[in-house]
């Protein structure tokens, strides 16, 4: 079983805000995988993901699709951290890896 982490600090300019996101992919013998998608947002990311998809977690599930599109999403999951504001989606991708 093969575990990638990614650690992601995203910000365009000194200006804008930073985007905290870590990812954590395993993948198992059959080449599916599980992927964790962990995010902390500042006080205005968080109103505007909420904006988007507020109680939706359809819709981010939808456009997770569509930015894989060669994979198969099951069992997606979605836990908000409203205080916090964090985030966590977990989700399985079938078919996902080639060795």
């Amino acid at each position: 079983m093969n575990t990638l982490v990614f650690a992601l600090l995203l910000s365009a300019t000194p200006q804008q805000e930073t985007l905290k996101q870590e990812v954590l992919i395993t993948v198992d013998d059959k080449g599916d995988a599980v992927m964790k998608l962990d995010f902390i947002l500042t006080a205005s990311q968080w109103l505007n993901w909420k904006q988007q998809y507020g109680d939706h977690p359809d819709l981010l599930k939808r456009n997770m699709t569509v930015q894989f599109p060669r994979y198969v999403l099951t069992e997606f999951r979605l836990e908000r951290d409203d205080v916090n504001r964090k985030a966590s989606a977990h989700l399985r991708l079938k078919g996902g890896s080639r060795y």
